[in-house]
């Protein structure tokens, strides 16, 4: 079921599954062999393990390595997981953590 609450109630409306939506996200910093399935009708279509060494995670400033965040979702039907970044000074509670790809 999609987290993203877009899902309905209504009999004969299309079911949204995780993945589907845009906004279907797994944010994570500093996690070591995180397996990520979607798994549909009992079978696996489709696995990434994120490693924040393995995706190129940095020391900046004065974070750490394990500091460094990951978002993983799922574009053009493919797991992917990509370093969040912000541009400028973009924290607070309307602040949407964004990919080099989506800026």
């Amino acid at each position: 079921d999609a987290p993203s609450g877009k899902n309905s109630t209504v009999l004969g409306q299309s079911k949204i599954y995780w993945g589907e939506d845009k906004d279907d996200r797994i944010f994570h910093a500093g996690v070591k062999n995180m397996l990520v399935k979607i798994i549909r009708d009992g079978y696996v279509e489709q696995e990434r393990l994120c490693d924040y060494k393995a995706d190129g995670a940095k020391a900046i400033g004065n974070a750490t390595e394990e500091e460094y965040q990951f978002v993983t979702s799922v574009l053009d039907e493919q797991l992917i997981t990509e370093a969040v970044v912000r541009e400028g000074s973009t924290t607070g509670e309307n602040a949407r953590a964004m990919t080099k790809r989506e800026l």
